[in-house]
């Protein structure tokens, strides 16, 4: 597996820049530039750091099979939108899907 070609695909699924993600994985944006420019691979704590900006798991990041359970189109629309969400509008979600289920 090439890990960078990983994160850089995660990066896509959200649309997300390397800024974004820098963002969201509280590290500074030359760190991840210079992993993609030099070609270097993240240190653990990083690749930690990337994984819960894009909340999943190690495990998840390693499993190239990716595909467990089955979606319909319309739930995968659905969890891609959510993936792109900024960290408070999740919360909102999340907020109005509980009121929802009650």
């Amino acid at each position: 597996m090439d890990i960078l070609e990983r994160i850089k695909s995660l990066q896509n699924e959200r649309g997300w820049t390397n800024y974004q993600l820098a963002q969201e994985a509280a590290m500074t944006q030359s760190t991840l530039t210079n992993m993609f420019t030099r070609k270097t691979l993240p240190s653990l704590t990083t690749l930690i750091a990337i994984c819960e900006a894009f909340e999943i798991t190690l495990s998840e990041f390693f499993n190239e099979n990716q595909t467990t359970i089955i979606l319909s189109n319309e739930e995968l629309d659905i969890i891609n939108s959510y993936k792109k969400l900024t960290k408070k509008n999740k919360e909102i979600i999340a907020t109005l899907l509980t009121l929802l289920n009650q």
